[in-house]
């Protein structure tokens, strides 16, 4: 549906990539629609310091995943829509215009202050009739950050989401 609403020309944004399993089903689906729309990716490709499994995997691609998400936009047809931006997810938007973004996706830290740090680092990239969402609303410390800075944004489980 998000895919529907983007025009040629727009920009979105997903903060948190991983391995790129999102992102790249947005290129595919925004190609197969024929819309000229730019993407870009935030992530450290370091995993959250957090979270062992995320550090086992990370570690077994000798500590960063830049490569395996290269590889992956690459051989899914998607590298040439992707802009890629290295760097910690909240100090990375000033890379990015305020206004520029007609869709932000956030879905890179999991507990209360990271989260906090995205939204109120990325919201004001969002152009006005935008959309400003994110990605595990089943964890609580992310649909507490969501509820203090936005309030009434909609849960549509696993995501959360707010038209701005």
């Amino acid at each position: 549906s998000i895919a529907k609403r983007l025009q040629d020309g727009d920009t979105i944004a997903e903060v948190g990539v991983w391995m790129g399993r999102s992102i790249i089903f947005m290129a595919q689906t925004l190609k197969r629609m024929g819309k000229k729309v730019k993407l870009i990716a935030v992530d450290t490709f370091k995993g959250e310091q957090d979270q062992p499994a995320h550090l086992e995997i990370v570690n077994a691609h000798g500590g960063s995943l830049r490569a395996v998400f290269e590889a992956n936009i690459e051989r899914c047809g998607v590298a040439d829509m992707i802009q890629i931006i290295e760097g910690d997810s909240a100090d990375s938007a000033a890379q990015v215009a305020d206004g520029s973004l007609a869709f932000c996706y956030i879905d890179a830290a999991h507990e209360y202050e990271g989260v906090k740090r995205d939204i109120l680092a990325w919201k004001g990239k969002v152009k006005p009739g935008g959309i400003f969402a994110g990605h595990d609303a089943q964890h609580p410390p992310v649909m507490q950050a969501v509820e203090d800075l936005l309030p009434g944004a909609a849960v549509m489980h696993p995501c959360w989401i707010q038209p701005l």
